[in-house]
């Protein structure tokens, strides 16, 4: 069966030009993911240069300026992909950036207009920057381990190699298959091949766009809106988990109730008690970095450490002589908080009893005047 470079290049561009518009119809329902909108407007950027180079082998001359205006898009298609990367990374991106490697093109090209080799070089290693670069976006800056990034960074990487022995190899080489796909400009091997990357590549852009979606989703589950602490479902999924690892060494759990916290409200106003909130949940994290701990709800937090009475009592002081010593100003408003803790240490005991004996403990600790720890004592 015989097929037709021409035929295979049109079906390419048209192709390019769908997943591109279905990348954009993705960004314009979720605009939250705006390196949908960065692939999107590089896969139809490409298209157009495609198209254009295409369209000068129909003329009886060569063109030179539809292959130099040609080119000049398709890397500017492959840099806005690499600014999408950055984007999806929560990192900046500009549109210099994206256009760096057209503007390079551009400018070599009265240097390169009669020498097409150096303009296949040009070009792969234009097109093998942007492609190496993305890879190392999504695998070194990337906030979240995901499936489909794994699989986006693979083909990057392989495609990457890929243009540079395009632009390296493909000069020297005259006959053969690899020169057909190498050297040789549109060739039937060539437009195979790029009918299976964009499908593939645009789909597993869509994929890990839902990916994330999908992690941040599970996340604000599990998170409180307010001080971005793990939420009680989250705070028991981990406790548990824990519990689980250590059945043989001490852990001890902390129980943390903010005091008179309706009062600063009633005095100060609700934005200062949410300040006193985000305040104490700060203070928690600088202690308990990586730890497992969280907002149970109201005033209340919970944390569970791997240590015994001794070190667990220490570590409440130091939360609570943080607190003590810290102030929320807001306008006139002069807030000062204080943390009453309950503690309770045991070996291989679900994490709801040692909660409950906590909660005894918290309970003695606001008997006892409030702004102070208080460990329970040995299980009779």
């Amino acid at each position: 069966m015989h097929l037709d470079p021409a035929t295979l290049g049109t079906v390419s561009i048209l192709l390019s030009a769908l997943m591109g518009g279905l990348l954009l119809f993705s960004w314009f329902q979720n605009r939250t993911i705006t390196a949908l909108g960065w692939w999107g407007a590089g896969f139809l950027i490409a298209a157009l240069g495609v198209g254009i180079l295409g369209f000068q082998k129909l003329l009886p001359d060569e063109s030179h300026e539809a292959i130099a205006v040609g080119n000049a898009l398709v890397a500017a298609g492959i840099g806005s992909k690499y600014c999408g990367c950055r984007a999806f990374n929560g990192r900046p991106s500009r549109i210099t950036w994206g256009m760096a490697g057209a503007l390079v093109w551009l400018a070599a090209w009265p240097l390169t207009v009669d020498k097409p080799h150096v303009r296949l070089a040009l070009i792969g290693l234009t097109a093998s920057i942007y492609l190496a670069l993305s890879a190392w976006e999504l695998a070194r800056h990337a906030p979240q381990q995901l499936l489909s990034q794994r699989a986006v960074v693979a083909v990057y990487a392989i495609a990457s190699l890929f243009c540079l022995a395009r632009g390296i190899l493909g000069p020297s080489m005259q006959t053969g298959f690899w020169a057909e796909l190498f050297s040789r400009g549109w060739t039937t091997q060539w437009a195979l091949l790029v009918l299976l990357y964009i499908p593939a590549i645009a789909i597993l852009l869509l994929s890990m766009a839902k990916e994330r979606l999908e992690y941040e989703s599970r996340q604000s589950a599990l998170t409180d809106p307010l001080t971005l602490l793990p939420n009680r479902r989250s705070f028991f999924q981990k406790a548990e988990a824990l519990v689980s690892r250590y059945t043989s060494r001490p852990l001890s759990c902390l129980l943390f109730d903010l005091d008179r916290f309706k009062q600063i409200n009633d005095v100060y106003g609700h934005q200062v008690g949410d300040q006193v909130l985000q305040g104490f949940a700060h203070i928690l994290v600088t202690h308990l970095p990586g730890g497992v701990f969280g907002r149970l709800g109201g005033e209340e937090f919970a944390a569970l450490i791997e240590g015994t009475q001794e070190e667990a009592l220490a570590l409440a002081e130091q939360i609570k002589n943080d607190l003590e010593h810290s102030a929320i100003t807001l306008g006139d408003a002069h807030a000062q908080a204080t943390v009453s803790v309950g503690c309770a240490t045991a070996v291989g005991v679900p994490i709801a009893e040692l909660l409950t004996r906590a909660d005894q403990a918290l309970y003695e600790a606001k008997a006892r005047g409030r702004n102070r720890v208080v460990c329970a004592g040995p299980k009779p």
